[in-house]
C-alpha cells in the first residue's frame, strides 16, 4: 500500500496542474460593479476577473498553449510522506493528452519495466497536490517534445513545478498568474522590452504573480515573477534553508552573457533541488530559429550553458560551445574495427561481433541520467531485433570493473560490452554521450542517433525497422565500403559523382 501511495503521489505532484482546477478560493474577489470593463469567470472553486485590455492577451496566450494537445515526459522523482524517510527515488514516465487523459508509468530506480500504471482524467490534481509533502528533483528529460517545439519558456533555479504545469492546463494564463493568496483582477499593466522583445505585462493583485508575454510572434512566456505563496519552500525538507525563491525570473536574460541581478543562481542549503527544466543536458532546448542563441556566445562562469546548434538538443552542461558533442562519423564512412571488452575480461573486435550482418551499436554511460531513465529500455527493445541484425550494447567508461559492476546491478544492461577508456566512443566521434550507431552489413555507417533527445527509443526503433526493410544494396555505387573476405569486388569502391551519398 505504501508503494502504491508513493507512486500515486508522484503522479499527482508531477502532473498537478493538468486539470483546470485552480488553488484560489472564491472569496474577497474584486467587485465587478466597480469596473464595467471587467469580465468575471469562475470554474469550480476559482473566481477571477479579467479586464477588457487583458482579455485578448489572455485568450491568445491560452489558445497558443492549449494547441499543445499531447505531451510525454519522464522525470526522476524524490518522495517525502509523513512517517517515511525523505529521499526515496523512482523514475516515472507520463503522457498527457487533451481532453483530460493522463497515463503514468512508474519505474523502480534501477528497474527496466514499469511497476505501476495509472490512467486519470486529471480532476482536482492541481489543488490536491498542494496538500502533500512531495518533491520533484533534478531532471526533466527532452521528451517534452511538444513543448520543445512550441515554447521558449524555461525555468531558472528553484522554480516551482506549478509554473511550468500551468502552461499545460486548460486555463494556462489564469493558473499561471493566480498562484497567489486570493482571487484578483487580471489586468494589463504596460508594455516592456525583455531583451529587445516587446512584451505585454499582466498582473493579478499588487503582490501577486506577474507575467511578461511576447507581443510579437508566438505568445511565449518571457519573464515571470512568482507570488509569495508560490515561493513557499514546501518542496524542501523540513528545516531546509531556501534562498532566492522570491526573485523575478527572466526567461531570456539569464542565458545571455550579462545575467544581471534579476535571479539568483543559488542552491537551497541541505535540500533537494526543486523542479527545473534546464538543470542538465536532458532539458528541452531553445526554440528552433531563436536568433539570440548564437554558438559563439559564452556563458558566465557558474551559469548554465544553454547554447545549442540549430535542430539539436544541447548536451552542454556548463561553459562554452567547446563542450558541445560531435555528431558522429558521416553516414557512408567505414566503421572503425574497434576492440571491446567482455565482462569476463576477454576482448572481441567489432567485425567479430557483427558477423557480416547489419548491426546497431548502443552506447550508454554508467550513472548518466539519460542512461538511467531511457537506455535500459533502448537495449531491451533493441534486442528484440537480434534475429535480424546484431545488437551490440556498449558501456562506455574508464574503469572496466566499475562498468562491469554497473551491468551486474542492472539486468537491463545484461550482455553489454565495455568500452575501456571510451576508445570506441572516440573512434566513432560520439564522445561521452549516450547514443546509437546503425551499421550496414558491409560495415559502413548508415546513421547516428546521438545524445539525449525526444522519443529516443521510438526514433531508434523506427530507424532499425527502416534499415531492416530497406538494406543497402552492396552493388550500389557511390559509397566506400568493405566487403567480406573472398568477395568478388574490391575492398573499397568510390564513385566520381560528388553528389552521391
Amino acid at each position: 500500500m505504501l508503494r502504491t501511495n508513493k507512486t500515486h503521489l508522484c503522479f499527482l505532484v508531477f502532473l498537478a496542474s493538468l486539470s483546470a482546477t485552480d488553488l484560489l478560493q472564491a472569496q474577497d474577489s474584486v467587485p465587478v460593479a466597480a469596473d464595467p470593463e471587467v469580465t468575471t469567470a469562475s470554474d469550480s472553486n476559482t473566481s477571477y476577473e479579467i479586464s477588457s485590455t487583458a482579455r485578448p492577451i489572455v485568450d491568445r496566450f491560452n489558445a497558443y498553449y492549449k494547441s499543445i494537445v499531447e505531451v510525454s515526459c519522464d522525470a526522476e522523482i524524490s518522495l517525502s510522506m509523513q512517517g517515511t524517510e525523505f529521499g526515496e527515488k523512482i523514475l516515472m514516465q507520463a503522457r498527457a493528452s487533451r481532453p483530460g487523459r493522463v497515463e503514468v508509468l512508474a519505474f523502480d530506480s534501477i528497474g527496466a519495466f514499469p511497476t505501476s500504471q495509472f490512467i486519470s482524467d486529471g480532476n482536482d490534481l492541481f489543488e490536491f497536490s498542494l496538500k502533500r509533502n512531495a518533491y520533484m528533483v533534478s531532471k526533466m528529460s527532452p521528451d517534452f517534445e511538444a513543448l520543445y517545439q512550441r515554447t521558449l519558456a524555461r525555468s531558472a533555479p528553484n522554480l516551482p513545478v506549478e509554473v511550468f504545469l500551468a502552461l499545460l492546463s486548460e486555463q494556462p494564463m489564469q493558473n499561471l498568474l493566480k498562484l497567489s493568496v486570493e482571487p484578483g483582477l487580471i489586468r494589463k499593466t504596460g508594455n516592456e522590452l525583455v531583451n529587445g522583445t516587446p512584451c505585454d505585462v499582466l498582473v493579478v493583485n499588487e503582490k501577486g504573480s506577474r507575467a511578461w508575454v511576447a507581443s510579437e510572434g508566438a505568445p511565449r512566456l518571457m519573464r515571470y515573477q512568482n507570488s509569495e505563496v508560490v515561493s513557499r519552500p514546501r518542496y524542501l525538507p523540513k528545516g531546509a534553508i531556501a534562498r532566492g525563491l522570491g526573485t523575478v525570473i527572466d526567461f531570456k536574460k539569464w542565458i545571455d552573457q550579462e545575467t544581471g541581478e534579476d535571479w539568483s543562481w543559488s542552491l537551497p542549503n541541505s535540500a533537494q533541488r526543486m523542479a527545473t527544466l534546464h538543470e542538465n543536458a536532458n532539458g528541452p532546448g531553445p526554440e528552433a530559429g531563436y536568433v539570440s542563441m548564437q554558438l559563439q556566445q559564452e556563458s558566465p562562469e557558474g551559469a548554465p550553458g544553454l547554447e545549442t546548434p540549430t535542430g539539436r538538443l544541447g548536451f552542454q552542461r556548463f561553459g562554452t560551445t567547446k563542450d558541445l558533442p560531435s555528431t558522429g562519423l558521416e553516414p557512408g564512412t567505414l566503421a572503425p574495427d574497434v576492440s571491446l571488452q567482455r565482462v569476463d575480461g576477454t576482448t572481441v573486435t567489432l567485425t567479430e561481433l557483427r558477423k557480416d550482418r547489419q548491426a546497431v551499436l548502443i552506447f550508454w554511460i554508467p550513472g548518466e541520467k539519460f542512461t538511467q531513465a531511457v537506455m535500459a529500455r533502448v537495449v531491451a527493445e533493441g534486442l528484440g531485433f537480434s534475429k535480424e541484425i546484431s545488437i551490440i550494447p556498449i558501456g562506455v567508461g574508464g574503469n572496466p570493473a566499475t562498468v562491469a559492476e554497473y551491468i551486474a546491478k542492472r539486468p537491463g544492461f545484461d550482455g553489454s560490452l565495455i568500452d575501456v577508456n571510451g576508445i570506441a566512443a572516440r573512434a566513432f566521434e560520439i564522445g561521452m554521450q549516450p547514443g546509437a550507431v546503425l551499421l550496414e552489413s558491409d560495415g559502413s555507417i548508415r546513421s547516428n542517433l546521438l545524445g539525449p533527445r525526444p522519443r529516443f527509443p521510438d526514433r531508434l526503433n523506427e530507424q532499425i525497422t527502416t534499415m531492416i526493410e530497406n538494406p543497402k544494396q552492396l552493388s550500389d555505387p557511390g559509397t566506400t565500403r568493405s566487403l567480406p573476405a573472398g568477395g568478388d569486388s574490391p575492398a573499397n569502391e568510390t564513385t566520381d559523382d560528388p553528389d552521391s551519398p
